[in-house]
């Protein structure tokens, strides 16, 4: 990484710095993040947050980081199938037209980050129909 930190140095201090913001500000509108590289980061970041007491699903959205750095479009439907698993509704950071590159998958995004804009829904697509068009693909 460009920071000198490791992968896991990074998915620490983000799950440290979201568990630190909520208890210094439990109402705060703010999104876990989840972030890693290979599918096992992503893996250990879910497990993170749920060691430190952070129950995801509780979240109407949950980020999912370091995909718009990826070459591949099936590396980026491995990272989401991933993270979709756990039962979560997602947001794709920087896939802000995930649907021309990701056929089927970017329509179960969530819009641009920010709340506020026209395009952003308040609650993404659940679990079961990211996992369901991802397992239509597969066919």
């Amino acid at each position: 990484m460009r920071s000198g930190l490791s992968v896991c140095e990074h998915i620490d201090r983000t799950v440290g710095n979201f568990v630190d913001l909520i208890a210094e500000d439990p109402g705060v509108d703010i999104i876990p993040t989840v972030q890693g590289w290979r599918l096992a980061d992503y893996e250990a970041c879910l497990d993170l947050y749920d060691k430190r007491g952070v129950r995801l699903a509780d979240y109407p959205l949950v980020g999912v980081g370091s995909v718009c750095r990826r070459k591949s479009v099936k590396d980026v439907e491995a990272v989401l199938a991933t993270v979709a698993a756990a039962g979560l509704s997602l947001h794709g950071f920087g896939l802000l037209s995930p649907s021309r590159h990701l056929s089927g998958v970017g329509s179960l995004l969530d819009a641009p980050a920010d709340p506020g804009h026209p395009g952003c829904r308040r609650r993404g697509p659940g679990p079961a129909e990211v996992l369901e068009v991802l397992a239509t693909k597969q066919e």
